[in-house]
């Protein structure tokens, strides 16, 4: 159902999207109350909200010639009333999709309608910025777009341009005037600080720092000399870098003679900043003092190193020796020089003793690892009979195993004995158990095959009688090895640092 509602004006056409005018008829959707143009309304027979099904029964349009739909478009468009004839276009390609008169027609109303439209925009958008000429230009350009109506309108807007314009150009002379004005007054401004600042900025910046001085304050010394270095680093101008380095000579020499004797690295740090040339005696006298102290430091890091070294913290005695070289390397005309190539030999020695410390812990525990392997044969061999026998030592046949001779008999026979220290010709009282007999290479008997004897203790574990058991044997074998490195790096362990 039509319902017509002439008073609506300010809307917008849910088919078209476009504005409604004055005295334009308008249809309100009886379902969702959506306003559309009269014709836009029966162009799309109904509402076209989405969600909407409202729908009208279409006009029959074919009782109208196709020539009068023409001539009514084309009378439209020279009326300039574009929205009318691009609904009019749309009825008859809603019937006639392939008409290309129409579709001329209806790109031709397009067009004209997008012209007027941007024009328009154009002009509203210099209107709003206070452009007035270029508002003025669009407008009158848009009038072969305007309908009458359209026109008055723009008309009316171009006559209250004409009455801005004077008022605009008179404006923006007094601005123009006032900016020159500034800008003078910024240039003036702007020389003076030139001058103010670049000109006289060096001679600004040292008198700002050495309001600062404070010779009686060590602290505040230090925050000085900082402060002078970076004066030297960004500034130019002669008498003020000498000034400046004269400021860094005095407060240096003062801190490193106040603290020489509490922190004498940081009192030589200070020294490094006096210039020699400039300032011979003062930089003898406090290098002198600074020497002294470090001297003294560099005897307590070697003696801290001697007694680090004998309680085995390698590690920290290296560092001590360390300290004293980077005391040395600080006074390279020093006689403590001479010492320099000592310490290095020292710092290998522990490099030495530190590796083989970790290499002495593994083989320790290896050992005991296999030892109490042994243990496993403990049962075949519990009731083996011990023996006492007094033997003469002849020679080493293997790192723990000697020749001897027994002195009763004279018989050969060898002692595996990796737990004693035993020297040649030394005669031996040892607690034993027979493990069998075994071959060795003498140097004065040759090869010779003799009765094989271990320490008692060895009770608790399993030989066989007639011969070393193979598990056993490989077991010797690498105790044998390990207590010979371990030997080895108990030579190294036990060599002295020399100073």
């Amino acid at each position: 159902m039509e319902n017509l509602n002439p008073n609506i004006t300010k809307s917008t056409c849910q088919f078209c999207q476009s504005n409604f005018k004055q005295d334009v008829e308008i249809v309100t959707c009886p379902s969702c109350h959506s306003l559309y143009h009269k014709e836009c309304w029966i162009e799309n027979s109904g509402c076209g909200v989405y969600g909407c099904n409202y729908k009208i029964k279409s006009e029959n349009y074919e009782s109208v010639s196709f020539d009068e739909i023409k001539i009514n478009i084309e009378y439209l468009i020279n009326e300039k009333k574009y929205h009318e004839a691009i609904a009019e276009c749309k009825k008859i390609l809603k019937i006639d999709r392939r008409n290309t008169e129409i579709k001329k027609l209806y790109n031709t109303a397009v067009h004209l309608i997008n012209s007027k439209t941007k024009l328009i925009e154009n002009g509203d958008i210099a209107f709003d910025n206070k452009d007035y000429k270029s508002a003025e230009i669009y407008y009158s350009n848009s009038f072969k777009y305007l309908d009458e109506d359209e026109t008055e309108f723009y008309k009316s807007r171009i006559s209250i341009i004409k009455e801005k314009i004077p008022l605009e150009r008179n404006r923006k002379v007094i601005q123009s005037v006032i900016i020159a004005f500034i800008v003078m007054i910024i240039c003036g401004v702007s020389g003076y600080g030139y001058y103010y600042f670049y000109f006289l900025e060096e001679e600004r910046t040292f008198a700002e720092i050495e309001k600062n001085d404070e010779p009686s304050d060590i602290q505040k010394m230090e925050i000085q000399i900082s402060k002078y270095e970076s004066f030297m680093k960004k500034h130019k101008q002669p008498d003020l870098i000498e000034k400046a380095n004269d400021k860094i000579n005095y407060f240096s020499g003062l801190i490193a003679n106040s603290i020489y004797k509490d922190d004498w690295k940081n009192a030589n740090r200070y020294l490094n900043k006096i210039d020699y040339s400039k300032n011979p005696v003062t930089y003898k006298e406090i290098y002198s003092k600074i020497l002294e102290e470090a001297k003294a430091e560099y005897k307590n890091r070697l003696n801290n190193a001697k007694k680090l070294d004998i309680q085995k913290k390698y590690s920290d005695s290296k560092t001590q020796i360390e300290n004293a070289v980077e005391i040395i390397n600080l006074f390279p005309e020093s006689e403590i020089n001479s010492d320099k190539l000592t310490l290095n030999s020292n710092i290998s020695l522990l490099n030495k003793k530190i590796s083989s410390q970790s290499k002495y812990s593994s083989i320790n525990e290896e050992i005991n690892e296999k030892l109490t392997e042994v243990k496993k044969f403990k049962n075949t061999t519990i009731n083996s009979k011990i023996l006492n026998i007094k033997a003469k030592i002849l020679e080493f046949v293997q790192p723990s195993t000697v020749l001897a001779k027994i002195i009763e008999s004279d018989n050969f026979v060898a002692f595996r004995n990796p737990d004693v220290n035993l020297k040649i010709g030394e005669t031996l009282n040892f607690e034993c158990i027979r493990n069998g007999n075994i071959e060795v290479i003498t140097t004065k008997h040759g090869i010779q095959t003799v009765p094989l004897y271990i320490p008692a203790y060895y009770h608790e574990t399993s030989f066989d009688l007639a011969g070393i058991s193979p598990e056993m044997e490989s077991i010797e074998i690498r105790l044998e090895y390990l207590y010979d490195q371990k030997s080895k790096l108990d030579s190294i362990l036990n060599l002295p640092l020399k100073f």
